[in-house]
């Protein structure tokens, strides 16, 4: 099933500062990316999968969309009272515009069932599962 790509959120970056590498989930019309971003210099950033996106997960994600107006989110949510931790960056493509929100340390509703519309549809991607082994990154259940 192939979805127009202004249909879908096409990016969402989790940073984890304390160890220095950011994970970057690319969602497109019709195919999903993960790569790895080291913060560590001379370290090389890697792609940790790519695959097609089932018809499933495809109306996961248009469902959520067409429940929330995206417009209506504001362009920033944190916790002042906390310095490091969870960061994350979700840009949604919708209708030609895009919009970015970016989360700090801070619980917004719709977002947060944002992410576990994608952890149980799409938990392959978002749930973890990856390490990096010797240069060559692997699935965590993966034969080594």
């Amino acid at each position: 099933m192939i979805i127009a790509k202004s249909s879908i959120p096409s990016k969402v970056w989790g940073y984890e500062y304390p160890m220095a590498y950011t994970t970057f989930y690319k969602i497109d019309a019709n195919s999903v990316t993960v790569k790895y971003i080291s913060g560590i210099e001379n370290e090389k950033d890697s792609v940790l999968m790519q695959r097609l996106l089932k018809e499933s997960e495809c109306k996961m994600v248009l469902n959520f969309l067409s429940s929330h107006n995206v417009e209506r989110f504001k362009v920033k949510y944190s916790n002042p009272m906390v310095d490091d931790g969870d960061r994350k960056r979700v840009v949604f493509t919708v209708k030609g515009k895009s919009k970015t929100v970016e989360i700090a340390n801070f619980y917004q509703k719709d977002m947060g069932e944002l992410f576990s519309v994608l952890n149980n549809e799409i938990s392959d991607i978002l749930s973890g599962k990856f390490t990096r082994i010797n240069d060559e990154t692997k699935s965590a259940g993966e034969n080594k």
